[in-house]
């Protein structure tokens, strides 16, 4: 009896185990006991998110509301999921591309176009015009020219602001270094543009360059080339009005050579004729012009003269910031009404000539590539934030030597050039 009750204390306990086995194998499984086994790549829990794990990324997407709930099998537990062979679509909440018009795709990846990458134009001429911000505008130009090491075309005396031309087209500083890379701009006067050879020496010498200039109303351009002038304000300085009474007097008989400072400059620097030309001649003569030069700014406009500038040059704001340089500080009475009929008549050819590329100016405002006025405003963000930077500090930077007048940026240009000089 004593094996007995031996035998079942060391055998009936393994049988209870085999059994439980046993037992548990028969039975379905439970909800309550998660399955033996590996997990399955991707199931579809109680809450509707879709689960991923190593195949794709683990931020997961929301199912589609308009999709039932779960299906759930006979024995109750979730129902395994195939991971599908495509990442799960993006959910609404992703903003869609913009698509202008079905394009459809190159047959051969190997002959797609590359992108289009801006290709700011390094060769231009700036053709100065005396007081019309044309020194504003050059040191514009030479800044530029520092900036991306560029080329100037220079006089002899290299402080000199005027490129002359000759028969042989335009004379100037020629360096002689063998690997002398050759001249990206000019900024300088053109005495004369009118001259036979001056355009055909400017592409001999600038390689495709971009060709423009600046013009002023005469009715303020007269008065501020009277005041800049020393010879002819100075004896009327202490006159109540000494411009009006310089007019009064011109009208009468010409003073000095104040018909080609004074009045009809602008028409003198671009033209050559012995008689006054009519209205049908000017206006081919005007046309002319406008076919040979890519832009003409105006004074009155002239931070709308910059923004048209820089997208035809494809610049940046930053390229286009300045400050007034060379300009008359003194006490200049108001223009009266009679004053102006005076330089109406004296400066006729400038009006016409004015009041034909003013027309043309704002065809361009009108063909902006763009929204015009944005750029403008933008533009004038970031020559407010030059300025007051270049009146806190004082450095070489871009916007540091904005206090460096034209001249003093010309002899930096000279300097840096001297190295093509062998």
């Amino acid at each position: 009896m004593a094996h007995f009750r031996s035998f079942c204390r060391s055998v009936v306990p393994i049988g209870v185990v085999f059994g439980f086995i046993i037992v548990a194998t028969w039975l379905p499984p439970s909800p309550h006991f998660r399955r033996m086994g590996p997990k399955p790549k991707a199931v579809i829990q109680s809450d509707g998110a879709h689960q991923i794990k190593n195949n794709y990324p683990t931020e997961t997407p929301k199912i589609n509301s308009l999709a039932g709930p779960p299906k759930i099998n006979a024995q109750g537990g979730p129902q395994k999921i195939i991971a599908p062979a495509e990442p799960p679509k993006i959910n609404a909440l992703t903003k869609p591309p913009k698509i202008n018009s079905p394009a459809k795709p190159p047959k051969n990846k190997s002959l797609a176009e590359p992108p289009k990458t801006k290709r700011p134009q390094r060769n231009f001429v700036f053709l100065k015009v005396m007081k019309t911000g044309s020194t504003t505008s050059a040191a514009i130009m030479f800044r530029y020219g520092m900036k991306h090491n560029l080329v100037a075309v220079l006089d002899d005396r290299f402080i000199n602001p005027f490129i002359f031309v000759d028969k042989e087209g335009l004379v100037y500083h020629e360096y002689n270094c063998k690997n002398f890379p050759g001249y990206n701009y000019m900024a300088n006067h053109l005495h004369h543009y009118s001259h036979p050879n001056a355009l055909s020496g400017i592409k001999k010498v600038i390689k495709n360059p971009k060709i423009f200039t600046m013009l002023r109303s005469p009715l303020t351009r007269s008065k501020s080339a009277f005041y800049y002038t020393r010879p002819f304000h100075m004896p009327f300085i202490g006159l109540p009005n000494p411009f009006e009474t310089f007019l009064k007097q011109c009208v009468n008989q010409m003073i000095g050579n104040a018909e080609y400072k004074i009045f009809n400059l602008q028409m003198r620097e671009f033209f050559r004729y012995k008689n006054t030309p009519n209205d049908t001649e000017l206006e081919n003569m005007f046309a002319q012009l406008n076919q040979e030069l890519d832009l003409v700014m105006i004074t009155e406009y002239y931070d709308e003269s910059l923004v048209l500038l820089r997208k035809m040059m494809d610049w940046e704001f930053e390229d286009m910031v300045y400050r007034p340089t060379n300009a008359y500080h003194g006490e200049m009475p108001p223009t009266t009404a009679e004053m102006k009929k005076i330089i109406q008549k004296l400066s006729y050819l400038d009006i016409k000539m004015y009041e034909y590329f003013n027309n043309t100016f704002w065809e361009r405002v009108k063909n902006y590539d763009g929204d015009f006025e944005e750029d403008l405003r933008l533009f004038r963000s970031v020559q407010r934030k030059a300025i007051d930077y270049s009146d806190e500090h004082f450095d070489f930077g871009y916007y540091g030597n904005l206090k460096l007048n034209w001249r003093q940026i010309l002899e930096m240009v000279a300097e840096k050039q001297n190295k093509w000089d062998c």
